[in-house]
């Protein structure tokens, strides 16, 4: 079954990497955005997955994100084995915490 759901980039990649689900976009957004597209493994190649993980952690800014993606990210960059990410992402958890 195949729903369209208009969301924030956040919650799309929140979705997306809870469900293991595609997130298309218009090309007038993704260029507007000023994304370069490469070829990519996609669906149920293993690399996809972290690719969607590095590519959030690479444009995201963590403060714009909910605690709830947060941890949903910390837990894969983890199993990826991408530490620094995962502590980058604990520091902003724990600021949140603190504040």
């Amino acid at each position: 079954q195949i729903s369209e759901i208009d969301s924030r980039t956040s919650d799309a990649v929140a979705l997306a990497l809870r469900f293991k689900c595609p997130i298309s976009s218009y090309e007038n957004i993704i260029e507007e955005a000023g994304i370069m597209l490469e070829d990519e493994p996609i669906g149920d190649d293993p690399e996809a997955e972290s690719i969607v993980v590095k590519e959030a952690a690479q444009k995201a800014n963590y403060t714009d994100l909910k605690v709830e993606v947060l941890e949903d990210m910390i837990k894969k960059a983890i199993e990826n084995e991408n530490y620094e990410q995962a502590s980058e992402i604990r520091d902003e958890i724990n600021k949140r915490k603190n504040t």
